[in-house]
């Protein structure tokens, strides 16, 4: 994301370099689903051409190229020094596929040929005006006929709020020249307020608590770039759909498919704003609604015909990740019902809706094609009429899937449910552990792991049995490389061996086991 001065031959992101991580959001794969569910004949994954403007280092490109091994990828930034370090990590790995180069974006021409999918995230309201316009126009004649480009930005009305903390945060820093303490002292002058705000003084002190516990969560890096760099553009959603159209792009819909459903809103809300026919207003509106500030948009060519139907044969084609889990509550009767949490509570009172939601919750994240799926609920019902079950599960498909607790795909994953004998993770998450504690899953997400579990992690690699990996994991104890206090009754080889045993069902349901 290098993209600060694109006339200075040192971006602040050489200086302190961006954390490089995976975003779920921008996976091609997830934005192929989109585009297929809106009538897109969206290009397969497995043989796309993938470009990133802004990779920094390469980690939310180099997983995909890892996983796709006949995809093209190729990443773009004006920092030599995460492009440089990013080559080095796909060297490491023994990668093809994939290349990065320092350039800035507005190299970019026809030249570079076309892709079908163009990521561009966490960019466009950090780069000058120049920069941003130049970016529509690759989205434009570098994407196929049939290409789908995310891009994500900061949104109004919601930033109109964090404006003056930012200002605050980099007025204080401007008094200090070293970038790791700008983003301590611009946290710390966030915090020096929220604490001698006036109790009475309620939305400012809300306003300030707010974007405290939001940033408490992420590194100096990220408050250097996000809060304090000199470029930080907001659009009004309506102002981004005309700038896209201009370009000759529209709207496909939002990487977070839930929050285009106006049934996610108030009562009151949904029932007017659901008779805006009008996609970019209906948004819009939304947008003030909930005081949005941030959004991750797909765009497509306007020549596309697009269908944003949802209903349940439509949705049927695909595979599904359930995020509920189940709940005991007190007083419910073993069998008759059970409630499931998540985005949304349902409660299922069927033994059969029971079983779904069972069948689902026990693939572990593991996306599961609806065939499938009315077998496995079958064979724990011995049951014969699949057409019944298809039809359960169907009948409350649209509200799961836009209230955000089923998840579509278009692929089924390559993580497993059951451990095997020879356990094996990822080339890339084995990799990764060598050097840093925070490996990547099936989901494209990020998994943060223990000292130990970093050890462990490296051992799995598909050739050694469970035993065997155990035995090494006790050749690091019997070294003092690990500290291992050992359980009542037990010895430190079975302390080891337990640890093993529940870190493997662990890493199954982090999705970070493949084989």
């Amino acid at each position: 994301m290098g993209f600060l001065s694109e006339n200075s031959e040192q971006t602040s992101y050489d200086v302190v370099p961006y954390d490089s991580y995976p975003f779920a959001q921008t996976h091609p794969a997830h934005l192929m689903t989109l585009g297929r569910l809106f009538g897109m004949q969206a290009p397969d994954v497995a043989t796309a051409r993938i470009l990133e403007l802004g990779c920094a280092s390469g980690w939310n490109i180099i997983p995909i190229a890892a996983d796709y091994p006949h995809a093209t990828v190729v990443g773009v930034d004006l920092s030599s020094v995460q492009i440089e370090e990013g080559r080095r990590h796909i060297q490491s790995l023994g990668l093809d596929n994939i290349h990065l180069d320092c350039a800035s974006i507005t190299d970019i021409d026809e030249t570079w040929g076309t892709f079908d999918y163009i990521i561009c995230h966490g960019v466009l309201s950090w780069v000058p005006e120049a920069v941003r316009d130049h970016i529509f126009k690759v989205m434009k004649r570098n994407l196929t006929a049939n290409g789908i480009a995310y891009v994500s930005y900061n949104t109004l009305p919601g930033w109109n709020q964090v404006r003056s903390v930012r200002d605050m945060m980099r007025y204080h820093a401007d008094n200090f020249s070293d970038p790791t303490e700008k983003a301590s002292q611009a946290f710390s002058i966030l915090k020096f307020a929220a604490d001698n705000t006036n109790p009475g003084r309620k939305g400012y002190l809300e306003i300030l608590k707010e974007e405290m516990a939001f940033l408490e969560g992420h590194s100096k890096s990220y408050i250097l770039h996000e809060h304090l760099e000199a470029e930080n553009h907001q659009y009004y959603f309506h102002q981004f759909a005309g700038h896209a159209k201009d370009n000759g792009l529209a709207y496909l819909g939002d990487a977070m498919l839930p929050s285009m459903y106006v049934g996610n809103l108030a009562p009151d809300a949904s029932k007017v704003l659901g008779e805006i026919e009008d996609i970019v207003r209906l948004e819009q509106y939304m947008d003030f609604v909930t005081n949005r500030r941030f959004r991750s948009t797909l765009l497509c060519h306007d020549t596309i015909a697009l269908d944003r139907t949802i209903n349940p044969e439509k949705l049927s084609g695909y595979s599904f990740v359930s995020h509920l889990s189940p709940q005991e509550i007190e007083g419910e009767e073993s069998g008759s019902s059970m409630t499931f949490v998540g985005p949304q509570t349902a409660t299922a009172h069927s033994a059969l809706d029971i079983t779904i939601f069972q069948v689902l919750y026990a693939e572990r994240g593991k996306p599961i094609s609806l065939p499938d799926l009315t077998q496995k609920v079958a064979d724990q019902l011995g049951a014969t009429d699949h057409a019944a079950i298809r039809q359960a599960f169907l009948n409350n498909l649209c509200a799961l899937v836009l209230g955000g607790s089923v998840s579509l795909h278009a692929e089924t994953g390559k993580q497993i449910t059951t451990i095997s004998d020879n356990p094996m993770t990822s080339n890339v998450s084995r990799y990764r552990a060598t050097f840093s504690n925070r490996v990547i899953n099936g989901y494209h997400g990020l998994i943060t792991l223990s000292e130990v579990d970093r050890i462990l992690i490296q051992y799995l690699d598909g050739t050694q049995n469970i035993e065997s990996i155990c035995k090494h994991m006790l050749e690091r104890v019997e070294k003092q490389e690990i500290n291992v206090t050992p359980g009542d009754g037990m010895t430190v080889a079975q302390t080891v061996e337990a640890y093993v045993l529940r870190q493997l069902s662990v890493f199954r349901d982090l999705a970070l086991l493949f084989g």
